[in-house]
């Protein structure tokens, strides 16, 4: 483990800060929006974050990858999320307004687009920290099982969703929700080796096949997908 953290801090280097600080202050951003529950927060929470790690990215090959993955990811999860809702229903609403993909909010999608930036660009610098990759799977889905359990209970106390109680629960959280898209996050190690839309594309498809898995396993029967949220 010393050795493992030598090699952390001998690989750190000046992206590294930017996204530290980039996402800090979009957390704070969130945070301070379940005082002021405004979707507009979200929008800036979002936006001028990434808005910054794009500009940095023109230096940065692995940043590049990280923010183009998330940002398809985003988009996709718009149709992954209308397929499952139309054969298990939905599994909670959107209470805020705006402009939606299918059935889902745009700031849902930069959400996603955001969270799945940040966790793979963890995930690849921890290999270049020569990590080895089983170990770097394992923390990548701790790592996304832990803040979008955070993440989503600060957006549901935020009043951007709710979700339908159904099994147990990680505050205003169904744990199969969380639990079922976190475990796709293994898979980031390896899908390094493709290019960022491919990438972005299997993960979507292997998130879709473990959000099923998890629907499955809990019974979970939501909302009538014609009545979309």
């Amino acid at each position: 483990m010393p050795q493992a953290l030598d090699d952390a801090r001998a690989a750190w280097c000046a992206t590294d800060g930017w996204v530290l600080a980039a996402n800090a202050a979009a957390l704070a951003g969130h945070l301070g929006n379940t005082s002021w529950r405004s979707v507009d927060v979200v929008y800036a929470a979002t936006l001028l974050p990434l808005a910054v790690l794009a500009a940095r990215s023109g230096r940065d090959a692995t940043l590049r990858w990280a923010l183009l993955f998330g940002v398809t990811t985003g988009l996709l999860w718009a149709l992954g999320e209308g397929v499952f809702a139309r054969a298990f229903g939905w599994w909670g609403r959107y209470h805020a307004a705006g402009p939606r993909v299918w059935d889902t909010p745009v700031y849902c999608l930069l959400v996603g687009a955001q969270a799945s930036s940040h966790v793979a660009y963890i995930a690849m610098r921890s290999l270049d920290a020569r990590l080895a990759p089983g170990f770097v799977a394992f923390l990548t889905a701790l790592h996304a099982l832990g803040l979008s359990t955070a993440g989503e209970n600060l957006l549901v106390a935020a009043g951007m969703w709710s979700y339908v109680p159904w099994g147990w629960m990680w505050g205003a959280v169904p744990v199969w929700v969380v639990a079922g898209y976190s475990a796709a996050y293994v898979s980031i190690p390896w899908l390094r080796r493709l290019r960022a839309v491919p990438a972005a594309a299997t993960f979507t498809a292997l998130t879709f096949v473990t959000g099923v898995a998890a629907a499955l396993v809990v019974g979970f029967q939501g909302i009538a997908a014609a009545s979309p949220p």
